[in-house]
């Protein structure tokens, strides 16, 4: 979808970098970044979720306050949360704006010098648009991370992302974060851990705090819902969460 937006934007208006918005979209041109998704969803309380996601087992879904939930990961420069967009036209607009975005972005640059003082006290004068496809690369996997198929859409999912780029990493002499495996239904799946990203950033860990932002948790539709509900509130007073409240899904068990 991208290409084919990319494309008509730039016949139809004479883009200035009509073969930067081609070249992204050409995966033997431009490396893939690394990203991370964490999926949570926006639906409170949603039958189909339940039936999708409890394998035939109690579901349990955790609540957390949003304006909290990235300060207390501890690294908000690091990761975003972001809606997933599922409606054909609001894709189709996202990628016509990131194409009219850049596009103006780029002619206003390439008629912006600017000037800076070398160590030896010289001068370098230069047009900021060098670079332009590798930093476009990065954010369009990442939106296009954050697009899926109309069928989903009563899942209301929200991602929260890690995006890391191996150049930019090595430049300044980390490692990527650890690439551990767990085992699926299927395959293998690679995923890393929040300390796995922690361990990037030398000062993340001294942003976090212990305890996420759990705000409640709800019990799936069950037939023994309230032996669950009392076996939940034990095991987070346990773990200090003494004042989360506890509740049953608004769904029958049948």
């Amino acid at each position: 979808m991208a290409r084919q937006v990319f494309r008509s934007f730039s016949h139809e208006n004479q883009s200035p970098i009509a073969d930067i918005l081609e070249g992204l979209t050409i995966e033997d041109r431009n490396p893939r970044p690394r990203i991370n998704i964490a999926c949570f969803s926006s639906a409170r309380d949603s039958l189909s979720q339940w039936r999708a996601y409890s394998g035939g087992a109690i579901g349990v879904s955790l609540g957390f306050a949003q304006k909290d939930f990235l300060p207390q990961l501890g690294y908000p420069s690091e990761c975003q949360l972001v809606p997933v967009l599922y409606s054909e036209d609001h894709k189709r607009a996202l990628w016509d704006m990131f194409a009219r975005f850049f596009s103006e972005a780029y002619t206003k640059d390439s008629a912006r010098k600017i000037s800076v003082t070398q160590r030896d006290q010289s001068i370098r004068e230069f047009y900021p648009i060098s670079g332009y496809e590798s930093s476009l690369n990065g954010i369009l996997y990442q939106l296009a991370a954050s697009c899926k198929h109309s069928a989903f859409e009563d899942e209301r999912e929200i991602r929260l992302f890690y995006t890391e780029h191996s150049e930019t990493v090595e430049r300044f002499g980390k490692n990527p974060a650890k690439t551990r495996f767990r085992l699926t239904n299927c395959f293998l799946a690679p995923y890393t851990t929040l300390k796995d990203i922690q361990d990037v950033y030398d000062n993340a860990s001294e942003r976090r705090v212990p305890k996420l932002a759990l705000s409640e948790v709800i019990i799936g539709p069950h037939p023994r819902s309230d032996l669950a509900i009392a076996s939940i509130k034990k095991f987070l007073e346990a773990n200090g969460y003494s004042n989360v409240p506890v509740h049953p899904s608004a769904a029958p068990y049948r």
